[in-house]
């Protein structure tokens, strides 16, 4: 099963359903920089979401609606700074 086949939106509905409030999700990914040798941990501040071939949206059917991502804000930070290693 790839990535594009797993079904992200029932994952959301159901981690909603139990009442979770917050998705911290993360991805492992090279450096091309020096300075940032395998095992670094880091909190990126700006995010490109490449995902292809799966529905992008809870939207729809008649229904507008805008959701703002924003990895920097400030429940995003604390949440994940105060656990990292």
């Amino acid at each position: 099963m790839t990535p594009t086949e797993i079904n992200q939106r029932a994952n959301m509905w159901a981690l909603k359903s139990l009442g979770v409030e917050r998705v911290l999700a993360f991805s492992a990914v090279g450096s091309l920089k020096e300075e940032l040798p395998p095992r670094t941990f880091v909190f990126p501040d700006q995010l490109v979401d490449r995902t292809k071939d799966r529905v992008q949206t809870f939207f729809g059917n008649g229904v507008v609606a805008h959701v703002a991502l924003n990895p920097r804000s400030r429940p995003c930070r604390t949440s994940s700074s105060s656990t990292a290693p």
